[in-house]
């Protein structure tokens, strides 16, 4: 499989220190990268701007309260930093995903509604891959603060275990 991009949501590093090597494998990635920071990027106070040239390599964009439009024109990708209260819009005739550090903003947007809206902070995972007994995968959705979980089960043994998100 691949994808058309993939989207990144925040805390790439705890202390300046690990931000070259955390480039070279953001480098790596050869597909469009779009992502926004996460609190961790803000307190090892590094320079944004070094970030922001590595998404754009890969032919995304880091997101500080902006939106960019992939090359086919499909989707406009919407990111939000940590630091203001940028309210976003959707672009119309594309499909709208929206990019934020912190998954209870999400509440902040009313009746703003995303087609697809990724958040990160959550430091367990919101998604959880667990090995069944007898082969194949449980899927676990989890949403942090929130009362509910969506499980699913993967049911062929002999498929590649990969999730694509």
């Amino acid at each position: 499989m691949q994808p058309d991009f993939a989207c990144f949501t925040g805390d790439l590093i705890e202390e300046a220190q690990h931000l070259p090597e955390a480039l070279e494998v953001l480098r790596q990635i050869r597909v469009p990268l779009y992502g926004v920071p996460g609190n961790h990027d803000y307190w090892a106070n590094v320079d944004f701007k070094v970030i922001a040239e590595t998404f754009k390599a890969t032919g995304g964009a880091w997101l500080l309260d902006a939106a960019a439009r992939t090359a086919d024109g499909k989707c406009t990708i919407t990111g939000l930093s940590c630091q203001s209260g940028y309210r976003p819009e959707l672009a119309p005739g594309t499909r709208n995903v929206l990019l934020a550090h912190y998954p209870a903003w999400m509440k902040r947007f009313g009746g703003v509604r995303f087609d697809v809206t990724l958040a990160g902070h959550s430091h367990g995972g919101q998604v959880r891959l667990e090995p069944r007994l007898g082969g194949g995968t449980n899927a676990y959705l989890t949403f942090p603060g929130y009362s509910r979980t969506i499980k699913s089960a993967a049911t062929e043994s002999s498929a590649p275990e990969k999730a694509l998100i």
